[in-house]
């Protein structure tokens, strides 16, 4: 951690709560003075506090902006083959009307909150925590912290996963409501009369596999193309031109990576069924091999400009509060 002028004031009313965990530290307070001793809130449990608030604003950022994005694309993988985003967006908005776009916002605001926000969190974490044979630094240790940051995540939000997709894939008319319980809690409630507790984790499989691979790809292709960016262009690891393009870079890699999944995990809550039977729907109706990457070019114009908005807004907030996250 490093002192900021953001952070500082939370320290300074951190110590005047007398629940507050303080650490006594020694602190130069004036340049060519000595050391004095200062009491300040525990630096580590702080940085965590702040790193996850950090991580699910800025995931909760990137999902509240490209919203509608994720309800065509989540359409366009339930429609027949052949059907393209820009006909689907037309169609929601002269059938259902505008405020379509927005079926489950509140289950996905919950989603990036919860599983995109515990996902960044969990990944330096995981890095830290690698075995000795590994090393953080490493590609193949991101791609690991990434696995295991984005498995545990996902398996925690899977339920609000499930419950904003099934708002996100029922059609309705324009001027009622998307549901018959008109919310989250409504849906829910109807999938656990349906089908039990367990109904609400249909599809997590698909999505833990989807949720490890995004994160693995996400993650450690931003680091590294970060690096790379600093390296040859000679930008400063703060630079937002080096966040900007290390971040386009990484929605690219992402996309690809879990475009299949994301296939496999619709289809499946959708038609409520298992991971093989809908990964042959797939098959079947998306003509072959291209039925996984069917929905490419929506996944990708929601995740690309969600990943850049993620990790910008991620990088200024971290620097904001003064947390180094490689380096704790």
């Amino acid at each position: 951690a490093f002192p900021t002028p953001l952070r500082c004031a939370i320290e300074k009313a951190l110590i005047s709560e007398p629940s507050a965990t303080v650490a006594s530290v020694a602190l130069p307070m004036a340049p060519g003075d000595g050391a004095a001793l200062v009491r300040r809130p525990c630096s580590a449990q702080l940085d965590a506090a702040l790193d996850l608030t950090a991580s699910s604003a800025a995931c909760a950022l990137g999902n509240g902006i490209v919203h509608p994005l994720e309800t065509i694309k989540v359409r366009e993988m339930t429609s027949p083959a052949g059907s393209s985003a820009a006909s689907i967006a037309l169609s929601i908005v002269r059938k259902e009307g505008t405020g379509a776009l927005y079926a489950g916002f509140n289950a996905g605001l919950a989603r990036a909150v919860v599983q995109g926000g515990g996902r960044l969190f969990l990944y330096e974490r995981c890095k830290r925590a690698l075995p000795a044979g590994y090393t953080k630094d490493s590609d193949l240790g991101r791609m690991a912290a990434g696995s295991a940051a984005g498995a545990g995540a996902a398996l925690v939000g899977s339920p609000i996963d499930t419950v904003r997709t099934v708002q996100q894939s029922v059609m309705r008319r324009a001027g009622t409501q998307p549901l018959p319980a008109g919310s989250a809690f409504g849906v829910a409630a109807q999938l656990v009369r349906d089908g039990g507790v367990r109904s609400l984790w249909t599809g997590a499989g698909a999505a833990v596999t989807r949720c490890a691979v995004l994160t693995a790809s996400q993650c450690a292709t931003y680091d590294r193309a970060k690096l790379l960016t600093v390296g040859f262009a000679g930008w400063a690891d703060t630079d937002v031109r080096a966040h900007l393009a290390a971040s386009m870079l990484s929605g690219v890699v992402s996309t690809t990576a879990t475009a299949p999944l994301d296939n496999i995990k619709t289809v499946q809550i959708v038609s409520k069924c298992g991971a093989l039977q809908a990964a042959r729907l797939v098959w079947s109706g998306g003509g072959g091999v291209k039925g996984f990457f069917r929905g490419w070019g929506s996944i990708y114009l929601r995740l690309a400009p969600h990943t850049v908005i993620m990790f910008c807004s991620l990088e200024w907030m971290r620097t904001r509060l003064g947390i180094r996250p490689g380096s704790q």
